[in-house]
């Protein structure tokens, strides 16, 4: 031990504050630390604690010399004491990120952004390009329809102001839905809607010489009920969908 070799040394035990207790040799030089030491688990400053511990010692005997014969033995040389200290910060260095890792909070895990909904229940928000496509659609539908029952003075046969219209219904519905959702549902829920405020019109005006713009909106409304109903129906399943991916 190197108390055998240097009498003067004295071995210290030091508790940190963070509980862990380490212990090394020192010579104190006029009662107090000759080096500085660290807590090897968290990296704290415990020269202070290991002064207070020395002043409560009580001195050391300065042994008397004597003469010994001197035999040529090898003896390893003794660890020079700026050794510890450099041990001391390598393992501060080493525990300081370990001591960091187990104070810092634990974040929570990302949780997965859910899609943004638009305003009419698709996955966007409408667009002035997707409100064009409610015109297309809407427009032909209501001025075939009063075509259809002779309101301008024109024949035209309602069977193919009905595909005309139908026509209008699929391409406005596809231009409605276009980045929000499945184009085939925006074809599919327009030429519904087109067709059945076509027919509701037809049949509400028909024979009539004075019709109100209010009986016209709420014609066109009934007939494009069930491609309201329809658009209702698809949104929920595609929001089922999105919602199973994401689980």
């Amino acid at each position: 031990m190197l108390t055998e070799v240097f009498p003067n040394m004295i071995e210290l035990k030091v508790q940190c504050d963070c509980g862990q207790k380490y212990k090394f040799d020192v010579e104190p030089i006029n009662g107090l630390m000759s080096f500085r030491v660290n807590c090897p688990v968290c990296g704290a400053d415990g020269t202070n604690r290991a002064n207070l511990l020395l002043q409560q010692m009580p001195p050391v005997p300065v042994p008397v010399a004597q003469p010994v014969s001197v035999t040529p033995s090898p003896i390893a040389p003794p660890p020079i004491p700026s050794g510890l200290r450099i041990g001391a910060a390598a393992a501060a260095a080493t525990a300081a990120p370990r001591a960091a890792a187990q104070v810092a909070p634990r974040m929570p895990p990302t949780q997965r952004a859910q899609p943004q909904r638009g305003n009419d229940g698709w996955e966007k928000s409408e667009t002035q390009l997707n409100k064009l496509g409610s015109y297309v659609m809407l427009i032909p539908s209501i001025l075939g329809a009063m075509l259809a029952a002779d309101f301008f003075g024109i024949e035209v046969s309602p069977m193919i102001l009905a595909v005309i219209v139908g026509v209008c219904g699929v391409a406005g519905g596809a231009i409605n839905i276009l980045g929000r959702g499945p184009i085939v549902v925006g074809m599919l829920v327009g030429l519904i809607m087109a067709l059945g405020g076509y027919g509701a019109v037809f049949w509400w005006i028909h024979d009539r010489t004075t019709v109100y713009k209010y009986e016209v909106a709420i014609a066109f409304a009934i007939g494009a009920a069930p491609g309201f109903g329809l658009q209702f129906l698809f949104q929920k399943i595609l929001l089922k969908r999105r919602q199973a991916v994401q689980a």
